[in-house]
């Protein structure tokens, strides 16, 4: 194998779930919309669908928030409650994959909040920074830089220390600037989020596990290999205590934690973290979710290290196949993965083929950026 397949996708070059699909979360900020104790029916069947989408009952959840919108816009097509469905909405869209979709939601939602409140409210900042956070997600990184850093400056000039929000901003933001190979920007952005969490949730909140993960994810690109895992375990002991084994947080923490056994030569371990994660992703997704590509890329670079070039392959063309149609054929998440194939092409004696795919990943990075 030659150096350059050992180094793609091994430390973080692109994603939430990132370059050897090592996840760094994006919370999506849930909707402050709706009140805690539902009265109107909109509110009920918003609670309802968020109960739903944190089961992963897709179908149920959009269902539901279709009809909470119907209700709300019976109070007008631009009102707080309208746009608090639609943040929901999105919140479904990016859990299934669908991030145009998510996009034209939270754009609408924006467009409310601008004509509802002024330029330094709390409410239209957040709405910009779930825009920011989603366009992270799609890797597309100035334009979630124009977003974020104005929303966290002006959540910053509004809110508490312990909102919640201002956390998201940070983690958002910190995210955006570990992509961008921002580091020292990056730490104490994801630290502060983390800190916050850990004061004002409760122990085994959902989101303290995702700063864990962040953090743990940065330690490792800053090659601080034990407390990488020390925080990427303790994300993983968190989720398993929290949550049913079958959800896709937990499938999370065992794909970053099987792509850490990777980096450490543990393939042994490696194998059924991340054959565990492939499972929960697919009952929890279906095949073709962009999270069941970043596994099975994964996949792909254990038999790859481990010298089975033939499971590599196979794992690598699935995870492309994957990517491509869950993300779109100029995605950055490609790049890694055709660098890869391209790699065992060009030791298989398939040299032609092997070029195409290198010059495609090539000039996938350079539109990136």
């Amino acid at each position: 194998m030659t150096p350059a397949a050992r180094l793609h996708g091994i430390l973080p070059a692109i994603g939430p779930a990132l370059g050897l699909a090592l996840g760094l979360a994006l919370a999506c900020w849930a909707s402050t919309g709706a009140l805690a104790a539902p009265s109107q029916p909109w509110e009920r069947h918003n609670a309802a669908g968020l109960a739903a989408l944190e089961a992963r009952r897709f179908a149920e959840a959009g269902q539901r928030f279709s009809v909470a919108l119907r209700e709300a816009e019976r109070q007008g097509p631009e009102t707080a409650a309208v746009a608090a469905t639609l943040d929901n909405q999105a919140r479904l869209m990016t859990a299934r994959g669908d991030f145009a979709g998510a996009e034209a939601r939270l754009r609408r939602a924006l467009a409310i909040r601008q004509k509802l409140h002024g330029a330094d409210d709390p409410e239209l900042a957040t709405s910009l920074g779930r825009l920011g956070a989603l366009a992270v997600r799609r890797r597309r990184l100035d334009p979630a830089e124009r977003l974020l850093e104005p929303a966290l400056a002006s959540l910053e000039r509004t809110l508490e220390a312990g909102d919640p929000r201002l956390a998201a901003a940070r983690n958002a933001l910190g995210t955006l600037y570990f992509l961008q190979g921002r580091l020292a920007e990056a730490e104490p952005l994801i630290a502060r989020a983390l800190a916050t969490r850990e004061r004002v949730l409760a122990p085994n909140h959902p989101d303290i596990a995702e700063s864990l993960s962040n953090l743990g994810l940065l330690r490792l690109r800053q090659n601080k290999t034990l407390k990488s895992q020390a925080l990427l375990l303790k994300a993983y002991d968190l989720r398993r205590k929290a949550l049913k084994k079958d959800h896709p947080d937990l499938a999370a923490s065992l794909n970053n934690l099987g792509a850490l056994d990777i980096i450490l030569g543990r393939f042994a371990e490696a194998a059924p973290r991340l054959q565990a994660a492939l499972r929960i992703r697919q009952r929890a997704y279906g095949p073709g979710h962009w999270e069941v590509g970043q596994t099975l890329y994964n996949l792909g670079v254990l038999h790859h290290f481990q010298g089975d070039l033939v499971r590599a392959e196979r794992f690598y063309r699935r995870a492309l196949v994957v990517q491509q149609r869950a993300l779109g054929p100029e995605h950055p998440d490609l790049a890694d993965t055709l660098d890869n194939y391209a790699d065992i092409l060009s030791v298989t004696g398939r040299r032609a083929e092997a070029a195409r795919l290198k010059q495609r990943a090539a000039r996938i990075r350079s539109q990136a950026g």
